[in-house]
């Protein structure tokens, strides 16, 4: 529960829930979702969850699809990591 002031005359609120803040780059994670249409070829699903574990993210859950072209798949990725 965040404890909001009325907002100013210039239209700024202001907030005391600093906690409930997230800052890109600051070391905190959060949950992100990904949908990626990609070529529908052996080795893709490797070199997207390469790129996504180079960049330290945590995958939760992961869907691959047909999409409406037939040589290309959706992946929907579920994930957790920093911003930056």
């Amino acid at each position: 529960m965040r404890d909001t002031q009325p907002s100013t005359p210039s239209g700024v609120r202001t907030t005391t829930a600093a906690v409930d803040r997230y800052v890109p780059g600051s070391g905190q994670h959060r949950r992100h979702l990904l949908v990626v249409l990609v070529n529908d070829r052996p080795g893709v699903l490797n070199r997207v969850s390469s790129l996504l574990r180079a960049r330290d993210f945590n995958i939760e859950s992961l869907a691959v699809g047909h999409s409406e072209r037939p040589d290309v798949s959706r992946m929907t990725i579920v994930l957790h990591g920093d911003d930056f």
